[in-house]
């Protein structure tokens, strides 16, 4: 048989056709959340060792003294390159040596060890997404040369199928996905993390404002979405008016300042 030309060789997936976008729009979504997640979470943990020591300072130095503070506090919590040994970080220092100065500040302790545990409990769920391999099934058991990939679809107007976890060759990753998703629906499981990752995030911004600055009222804790339905998350300030805080079902963006304090009626 003669050998095929190389333009008749089929390519990898390019991921970038019209069935590949709400998964890889999705988990772009969830990963940018999670990271900012864990930026808001080294908010607290600088505000936590730094409480307070700006007050010793003269005040014609306390701009200095709060920029290498904050440099030396970075150093510490980018000592890790991985996000769970940086919650264990923050989880370290939340002992009674150092909690007794915040009792003013409600369930200072408890709120936080919340957003932790629930971040430990949506990681797995963010490692799925970002080492699981995607692949439309109409290739799922085909390794031929000649296969159409996304190309080739596209040349013949061929439709159909979905996007499942490539589980050809047992990545453990992607037979979790498969096994927790028998109904082939991996997108619920993933929009519902990345919108709890965003009420964790704008929780976790709200407890460094408390933090920061002492006009701002410790907030109470909120809810976490309902899996698969859109849902509004109350969250008030302690003792005081209600606020709601929209979650991002369709994921319209970060929440500016203001409308996180905006008081409903």
């Amino acid at each position: 048989m003669a050998r095929k030309s190389h333009r008749e060789l089929r390519e990898g997936e390019r991921f970038t056709d019209a069935q590949y976008k709400p998964y890889t729009v999705t988990i772009g979504q969830f990963v940018l959340t999670w990271n900012d997640l864990h930026e808001k979470l080294a908010l607290i943990f600088t505000g936590i060792l730094s409480y307070g020591d700006g007050k010793k300072i003269p005040k014609k130095h306390r701009p200095e003294y709060e920029f290498r503070e904050m440099e030396r506090l970075a150093g510490i919590w980018n000592s890790s390159p991985y996000d769970r040994p940086k919650r264990e970080m923050l989880r370290g220092i939340l002992v009674p040596l150092v909690t007794s100065d915040f009792i003013q500040l409600g369930n200072f302790e408890e709120d936080i060890r919340w957003i932790l545990d629930e971040a430990d409990k949506i990681e797995e769920i963010r490692n799925n997404a970002v080492h699981s391999p995607l692949i439309h099934n109409f290739n799922e058991f085909d390794i031929s040369p000649i296969f159409p990939t996304s190309a080739g679809r596209r040349k013949y107007k061929w439709s159909g199928g979905k996007i499942t976890p490539n589980i050809l060759m047992r990545n453990r990753r992607a037979l979790r996905i498969a096994q927790k998703n028998p109904d082939g629906d991996i997108l619920r499981e993933l929009r519902w993390a990345r919108d709890a990752s965003a009420v964790l995030r704008d929780f976790a911004l709200r407890i460094y404002w408390a933090l920061l600055y002492e006009p701002a009222p410790w907030p109470l804790r909120p809810a976490l979405p309902n899996r698969g339905r859109k849902k509004y998350a109350k969250c008030a300030t302690a003792g005081s008016r209600k606020m709601t805080a929209p979650l991002i079902s369709s994921f319209s963006g970060v929440s500016s300042v203001p409308s996180l304090w905006r008081s409903s009626a």
